[in-house]
């Protein structure tokens, strides 16, 4: 497996400790803006053992899941940190679907969001805030937001776009096939340092 810091190999899973609901806070979801996620999900309710935040703002109901299957990752050290590391760290928790990195580069920290295959592994993530990644503490939370992705091609999509590189390679062979013709080189004179002249 491949180790993320010289001379280290991947940390261990951490017990994760129960988190605290916003219900044990004594905090009204509608002071914080807040839309319970059972009230857009009904099936949320159904995980139970699994703590989760509520929704913020006006959220896609097709992206619950996705959201809730995310963690934001944050304190990433811009210069050395990439999205294969961060795969292969979080790949201890469980399966990861995708990792889209994020921030300014020239900056000297960025984050990222992690989107496992499925909710049980959020908790697992969490678990790991604040431990060293490279030179900096992680910050892990959950995400408020689904990680944007590139659009999928359609099959007609996919093969347009190969019909257009295949074009342009026809064009460019053409184009190689004119320059070395027999009749271009007797009539062309080229040197060069190895060959000398012909």
């Amino acid at each position: 497996m491949t180790s993320l810091m010289p001379g280290a190999g991947l940390l261990p899973i951490p017990t994760p400790t129960p988190l605290t609901t916003v219900s044990e806070l004594g905090v009204s979801l509608g002071t914080l803006g807040a839309i319970p996620a059972a009230a857009l999900d009904p099936n949320i309710t159904a995980l139970g053992e699994i703590p989760q935040p509520p929704i913020m703002g006006n959220v896609d109901p097709s992206k619950i899941d996705e959201i809730r299957r995310t963690v934001y990752v944050g304190n990433l050290n811009s210069q050395t940190t990439t999205a294969d590391q961060l795969l292969e760290f979080f790949k201890q928790v469980g399966e990861v679907k995708f990792v889209r990195m994020a921030g300014d580069e020239t900056q000297p920290t960025r984050f990222a969001f992690v989107e496992f295959a499925d909710q049980n592994s959020v908790p697992r993530a969490l678990a790991f805030n604040g431990v060293m990644f490279g030179d900096r503490p992680l910050k892990i939370n959950h995400s408020n937001n689904a990680i944007v992705k590139p659009p999928e091609m359609t099959p007609q999509a996919a093969a347009k776009e190969l019909e257009e590189v295949m074009k342009r390679v026809r064009e460019a062979q053409s184009f190689i096939s004119a320059a070395i013709e027999p009749g271009w080189l007797h009539s062309t004179s080229i040197c060069n340092d190895f060959l000398g002249c012909f």
